[in-house]
Protein backbone atom coordinates (compact mmCIF):
# COMPACT_ATOMS: atom_id res chain seq x y z
CA UNK A 1 0.00 0.00 0.00
CA UNK A 2 1.55 3.46 -1.20
CA UNK A 3 0.16 6.75 0.26
CA UNK A 4 0.92 10.02 -1.26
CA UNK A 5 2.24 12.37 1.63
CA UNK A 6 -1.79 13.95 1.69
CA UNK A 7 -3.30 10.92 2.43
CA UNK A 8 -0.31 9.56 5.11
CA UNK A 9 -1.01 13.16 7.06
CA UNK A 10 -4.91 12.79 6.74
CA UNK A 11 -4.65 8.59 8.02
CA UNK A 12 -2.70 10.19 11.07
CA UNK A 13 -5.68 12.58 11.71
CA UNK A 14 -7.51 9.83 12.02
CA UNK A 15 -5.94 8.08 14.00
CA UNK A 16 -5.00 11.30 16.15
CA UNK A 17 -9.02 12.15 16.15
CA UNK A 18 -9.36 7.89 17.51
CA UNK A 19 -7.10 8.02 19.90
CA UNK A 20 -8.34 11.54 21.12
CA UNK A 21 -11.67 10.12 21.25
CA UNK A 22 -10.90 7.13 22.88
CA UNK A 23 -9.08 8.91 25.79
CA UNK A 24 -11.73 11.41 26.13
CA UNK A 25 -14.42 8.49 26.79
CA UNK A 26 -12.05 6.85 29.31
CA UNK A 27 -11.98 9.94 31.29
CA UNK A 28 -15.58 10.06 31.31
CA UNK A 29 -16.07 6.54 32.44
CA UNK A 30 -13.57 7.55 35.41
CA UNK A 31 -15.22 10.55 35.98
CA UNK A 32 -18.76 8.66 35.60
CA UNK A 33 -17.45 6.12 38.54
CA UNK A 34 -16.19 9.03 40.54
CA UNK A 35 -19.25 10.83 40.24
CA UNK A 36 -20.93 7.12 41.69
CA UNK A 37 -18.62 7.25 44.54
CA UNK A 38 -18.79 10.93 45.69
CA UNK A 39 -20.69 13.39 43.67
CA UNK A 40 -23.59 12.24 41.80
CA UNK A 41 -23.88 15.69 39.60
CA UNK A 42 -20.35 14.59 38.29
CA UNK A 43 -22.03 12.14 36.31
CA UNK A 44 -23.62 14.35 34.22
CA UNK A 45 -20.74 16.20 32.57
CA UNK A 46 -18.98 12.68 32.72
CA UNK A 47 -21.90 11.27 30.28
CA UNK A 48 -21.27 14.36 27.54
CA UNK A 49 -17.72 13.67 27.99
CA UNK A 50 -18.43 10.23 27.15
CA UNK A 51 -21.16 10.93 24.60
CA UNK A 52 -18.05 13.61 22.62
CA UNK A 53 -15.68 10.76 23.13
CA UNK A 54 -17.53 8.34 21.30
CA UNK A 55 -18.35 10.63 18.84
CA UNK A 56 -14.86 11.52 18.22
CA UNK A 57 -13.62 7.85 18.23
CA UNK A 58 -16.43 6.77 15.78
CA UNK A 59 -15.71 10.07 13.33
CA UNK A 60 -11.71 8.75 13.78
CA UNK A 61 -12.68 5.21 13.46
CA UNK A 62 -14.52 5.38 9.80
CA UNK A 63 -11.31 7.28 8.57
CA UNK A 64 -9.06 4.64 9.19
CA UNK A 65 -11.75 2.28 7.75
CA UNK A 66 -12.42 4.31 4.85
CA UNK A 67 -8.54 4.14 4.18
CA UNK A 68 -8.07 0.24 4.48
CA UNK A 69 -11.40 -0.56 2.23
CA UNK A 70 -9.65 1.75 -0.85
CA UNK A 71 -6.18 -0.10 0.20
CA UNK A 72 -7.98 -3.13 -0.25
CA UNK A 73 -9.93 -2.74 -3.17
CA UNK A 74 -7.28 -0.81 -5.08
CA UNK A 75 -5.09 -3.92 -3.91
CA UNK A 76 -7.75 -6.49 -5.49
CA UNK A 77 -8.09 -4.77 -8.68
CA UNK A 78 -4.50 -4.27 -9.34
CA UNK A 79 -4.38 -8.02 -8.75
CA UNK A 80 -7.33 -8.83 -11.38
CA UNK A 81 -5.53 -6.35 -14.36
CA UNK A 82 -2.08 -7.91 -13.36
CA UNK A 83 -3.41 -11.46 -14.41
CA UNK A 84 -5.57 -10.85 -17.15
CA UNK A 85 -3.31 -12.18 -20.54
Amino acid sequence: MSLTAEQRIALHQYWTRFIQGLMQFVAGSLLLFAGYLWWIWLQVPAALLMLSGAAFAIYGYTGILRFRLIASFSLRSKSKTDDSP
